[in-house]
């Protein structure tokens, strides 16, 4: 744990803390002291409906690195983060993992930072980007628009984690190729295996 909150401070995303609160490090962080946020996710229909319109062919896959600890943390609320470790009592500068609002609150400040491009050239879904253009050409000036917008917001990419100029793109449920979607149910693969075996031992019964 030391080695971790070493890195933590190094790389400014925690500070030492005098706080009153000092939760365990393993406890959960209550949601109220950090201020909830809703705010919606794209819808799977929507996605498919702005990358049919402008039939596209080349998509880039952005992923951010450690997504939610580029997002600042209210210093009015910090102090309420704060976790007891063996080394002391450090209190979070970056939103932490595992705040039921992380996703609403990096899915508002994503899509403040690509106004203008969102649904256009480019789609956000928590902190991966999807950026979609008809031909390489076009997709590499996109390319280009978009990180000059993270760079403006002091965002930074995992290049290790990001996929450029391809035919076709994943998603959690689905693979998209130029026009066409293909859904792939996990659930209903679930469900066949479970009817093979139901029936498989109906079988053997007999």
């Amino acid at each position: 744990m030391n080695k971790q909150i070493e890195e933590l401070l190094k790389y400014d995303i925690i500070e030492e803390s005098n706080s009153e609160w000092g939760h365990q490090s393993s406890c959960v962080i209550p949601e109220s002291g950090l201020g909830n946020k809703f705010f919606p996710l794209p819808r799977l229909e929507d996605v498919f409906d702005s990358i049919g319109k402008s039939k596209a062919q080349v998509f880039s896959t952005l992923d951010l690195f450690s997504g939610y600890w580029q997002c600042g943390l209210d210093p009015s609320t910090a102090h309420k983060s704060a976790f007891v470790t063996p080394s002391g009592v450090y209190q979070w500068k970056r939103r932490p993992f595992g705040i039921a609002s992380a996703p609403a609150s990096f899915q508002h400040m994503l899509t403040h930072v690509l106004h203008g491009l969102n649904y256009q050239m480019a789609l956000v879904y928590v902190d991966d980007i999807l950026v979609f253009r008809r031909n390489f050409e076009e997709h590499m000036k996109n390319l280009q628009l978009v990180f000059d917008r993270l760079l403006s917001a002091g965002l930074t990419l995992k290049p290790r984690k990001c996929e450029f100029a391809q035919k076709r793109f994943f998603t959690l449920v689905t693979e998209f190729q130029g026009r066409v979607s293909r859904l792939i149910s996990l659930k209903l693969k679930l469900l066949n295996l479970f009817q093979y075996q139901k029936l498989r031992h109906r079988s053997e019964a007999f």
